[in-house]
């Protein structure tokens, strides 16, 4: 059964994904939202987990600044 609140909550997230200008940084967002920690975001990177946490760091910074709430593990979070 599909809820009243499936659509909502797609429009919503589609809305913070587009927030996202850096097709990178959106994809990071993804993979947060996804449970990926820092480490493993680094790997699907192929990247070190620094920029994996500078680019969650700028989904927060984003997302904040457009007024969205929802929880992207800090950085230097490992799970």
């Amino acid at each position: 059964m599909i809820s009243v609140r499936q659509p909502a909550l797609a429009e919503g997230l589609g809305g913070m994904l587009a927030a996202l200008k850096d097709p990178l940084v959106r994809a990071v967002a993804f993979w947060a939202l996804e449970g990926h920690t820092p480490v493993e975001i680094a790997g699907k990177m192929g990247q070190s987990v620094a920029t994996a946490e500078r680019r969650l760091k700028r989904v927060r910074t984003v997302w904040g600044e457009q007024g969205f709430e929802w929880a992207v593990p800090a950085v230097g979070s490992s799970g």
